[in-house]
């Protein structure tokens, strides 16, 4: 593997430029860390050309800020529907089931519901 080319600051890295994990966490705007833990459980891939050195292509880099955008989009998908009154709303209903089930845990509450003046449910 040849040795990371110098480059000025101002020139932004190409896609086969060679990184180092603090430049790599600079371009991805990330902590250090955050690129460690991604190498280390494998979403990202890096080259050691020595035990002290690791060095991680641009594109690898592009690669891991893709498939983490992808998860976060899947599990937006996911989750949002289930915010979404329950999936009441879709039906025509205004009243979230769900909501007031977990308020009730939350606030530690039991007891049988009843109508308020409004004519709608109550605790």
């Amino acid at each position: 593997m040849a040795p990371p080319r110098e480059r000025a600051a101002a020139d932004p890295p190409g896609p086969d430029d060679w990184l180092t994990r603090k430049e790599a966490a600079a371009y991805a705007r990330v902590s250090v860390d955050t690129i460690d833990r991604a190498i280390k459980a494998g979403r990202l891939k890096a080259s050691r050309p020595t035990d002290h050195r690791v060095v991680i292509r641009r594109r690898w880099i592009d690669s891991y800020l893709l498939l983490m955008l992808v998860l976060v989009l899947v599990l937006a998908l996911l989750v949002l529907p289930l915010h979404a009154c329950g999936g009441h709303r879709a039906a025509g209903h205004h009243h979230d089931h769900h909501h007031e089930k977990m308020t009730l845990a939350l606030s530690g509450q039991k007891g049988k519901r009843t109508r308020g003046s409004n004519g709608k449910r109550k605790r």
